[in-house]
């Protein structure tokens, strides 16, 4: 009876697993986000940066965004910023490039920048 008992209780265990791993699946595949910002390019003359950001669309919807890019130090905190572009339409599953100026100073380009950092939001948010 004992035997049974564990045999019971490790196929439940297993089937506990199994339910779980497939709900974690389900949900990090809901969590993706639906548009995906990297930056490609960066070139520098003199005093501006000139950064090229690939934005690309993972859904089968038309989205519209606003990206930003940051000129960001090693804590977070931004350096300059600018807005790249305020309502950019996406199409399903496709990929569109946009570039942004930023002019940092000699000792932020030596001491402090750390990396460039695209963000987004839906077009029409705050």
């Amino acid at each position: 009876m004992t035997a049974r008992l564990h045999t019971l209780l490790f196929a439940a265990l297993c089937v506990a697993g199994v339910v779980a791993s497939v709900a974690l699946t389900v949900r990090e595949v809901a969590r993706t986000a639906p548009i995906a910002l990297s930056v490609v390019d960066t070139h520098r003359t003199g005093q501006t940066t000139l950064v090229t950001v690939n934005v690309r669309n993972t859904t089968g919807t038309d989205r519209c965004v606003t990206v930003r890019i940051a000129a960001r130090d090693r804590t977070g905190h931004d350096l300059a910023a600018v807005t790249a572009t305020r309502a950019l339409t996406v199409p399903a599953h496709t990929r569109r490039t946009v570039r942004a100026r930023l002019t940092l100073t000699p000792r932020d380009y030596t001491e402090k920048l750390h990396a460039f950092y695209p963000s987004q939001r839906p077009c029409g948010t705050g």
